[in-house]
């Protein structure tokens, strides 16, 4: 928690002058991420850990976005997960989302962006795989905040709900059934733009 108020800070103190904004064919690389620390208890509502389990997870998103327009990119995006949990999940997803941006002033960006893509697992659940396969469909929406402290480096902040579908098929004494789980994460990420 003190890292999310020493960046909240940081964006608020940096000396204001006047920067130019993203524009049609520039390229933008971005990293992003969350990260928890968890102690379980005996409460059955936290899921699989065990209890006493003192957890790390989080996610890592990193985005390569193209502007078609001034206000319209195209952006490819890999996220990993990870838990430091025997009982939880890494998962890696590959998406392409779309993302609009509304210019505040010379150095805020609002922004806006959904897409879709595939995932080898749900991050930080149950669900073991023995093999990378992107087989879980997901979707994804988010809106944030990008502050640019140099022309070419923008501090960002997002908001990022991703919903997971995955049809898994049972076989119980010879009788096949299939059952869908679907599931969503909410993230709250903290990161940083490079324009190129």
């Amino acid at each position: 928690m003190k890292i999310f108020l020493v960046l909240f800070l940081a964006l608020f103190t940096i000396p204001f002058f006047s920067f130019s904004q993203p524009v049609k064919g520039n390229t933008e690389l971005s990293f992003q991420g969350n990260y928890s620390s968890i102690k379980t208890t005996s409460d059955p509502s936290l899921g699989f850990y065990n209890p006493g389990e003192n957890i790390s997870q989080g996610m890592l998103f990193i985005r390569a976005g193209y502007f078609l327009t001034n206000q319209f990119s195209i952006d490819p995006e890999l996220t990993w997960s990870f838990s430091s949990s025997a009982s939880g999940t890494r998962s890696v997803a590959l998406s392409l989302n779309g993302t609009f941006h509304m210019v505040v002033n010379t150095k805020f960006l609002l922004f806006g962006t959904a897409g879709a893509g595939l995932t080898d697992a749900i991050p930080n659940t149950w669900m073991f795989r023995d093999k990378i396969k992107l087989d879980i469909l997901m979707l994804n929406f988010g809106l944030g905040l990008k502050y640019f402290v140099s022309e070419d480096i923008a501090l960002r902040t997002e908001y990022r709900n991703q919903a997971y579908s995955y049809d898994e098929h049972f076989s119980y004494f010879g009788r096949k059934t299939k059952t869908t789980f679907k599931t969503s994460v909410n993230n709250f990420l903290l990161g940083f733009s490079i324009f190129l």
